[in-house]
Formats: C-alpha cells, sequence, structure tokens
C-alpha cells in the first residue's frame, strides 16, 4: 500500500524533470536559430531581400530537427510558432564618431511548445522566445 502512495508522487516528478530537460533543449535550438540567422543576415551581401532570405534559410535549418520545414510570412512551417527577420538603424557603439549610422538585423524565433503531461503548463511555458540581434556590416 505503501508503494503505491509514494510511486506515483515520484513517477510525476520524474515525468517533470524529463520535460523540463527537454524544454531546456528546445529553448537552446530556438537561440541557436535565433543567433544563427542573425549572423547569416549578417554575413551575407546585397540587399536586405537576399539578407533576410538567409537568415530565414538559417532559422529553418537550425530547426530542422524540430520538423520546421519553413518559415514564410511570419510563421514556422508548419504552424509551430513564428519567425520574423527585420533590418533597421541601430545605435551606435560606445565610443564610436557621433553621427555615425549603423544597420543592425533582428531575428526573432518563437515555437511553440507543449507539455508532455497534462498539468505541467505551469512550470513550464507554453511558447519558446529568443530573438537576436547583429551589425550589419
Amino acid at each position: 500500500m505503501e508503494f503505491a502512495l509514494v510511486v506515483v508522487p515520484l513517477f510525476v516528478l520524474l515525468i517533470g524533470i524529463i520535460n523540463w530537460g527537454l524544454m531546456l533543449s528546445d529553448r537552446q535550438a530556438v537561440s541557436q536559430a535565433a543567433a544563427e540567422g542573425a549572423r547569416a543576415a549578417a554575413v551575407t551581401q546585397g540587399e536586405d531581400s537576399a539578407k533576410i532570405a538567409a537568415a530565414q534559410t538559417a532559422i529553418v535549418q537550425a530547426l530542422a530537427g524540430h520538423g520546421v520545414t519553413g518559415c514564410a510570412a511570419g510563421a514556422l512551417v508548419p504552424a509551430k510558432g513564428q519567425c520574423s527577420v527585420t533590418i533597421g538603424s541601430c545605435a551606435a557603439p560606445a565610443g564610436a564618431p557621433a553621427g555615425e549610422s549603423r544597420s543592425c538585423v533582428e531575428a526573432r524565433v518563437v515555437l511553440d511548445y507543449q507539455a508532455m503531461i497534462p498539468g505541467l503548463e505551469i512550470a513550464i511555458p507554453d511558447q519558446l522566445t529568443y530573438t537576436a540581434v547583429a551589425q550589419v556590416g
């Protein structure tokens, strides 16, 4: 009888620990995808449209292990979240000459996440979000 009373909470705790670890792994994938997207746009030569396309391709490649096959119209394909790449002006770093204009790319990735066991959503977010910014050079 005592075993039955103890094994259920231990099993829930074990599944919760596994789910938390998987969520952290997915969070790392999202941050890596955003960073790769920003880096790809920053090093790509040409027009802004080419830079945005390179960033979107890098994001998709980084999230391929999660079943993502595309990043179009601000959404991950299939519908697993959002992706956006914007290029605009940004503040010059400290010590830069006054009036110097800089251009930066911002890559933002949002991956929808679902807990393994219903009820664990209390401790685990339903979306994993990361934004990376890189100076276009």
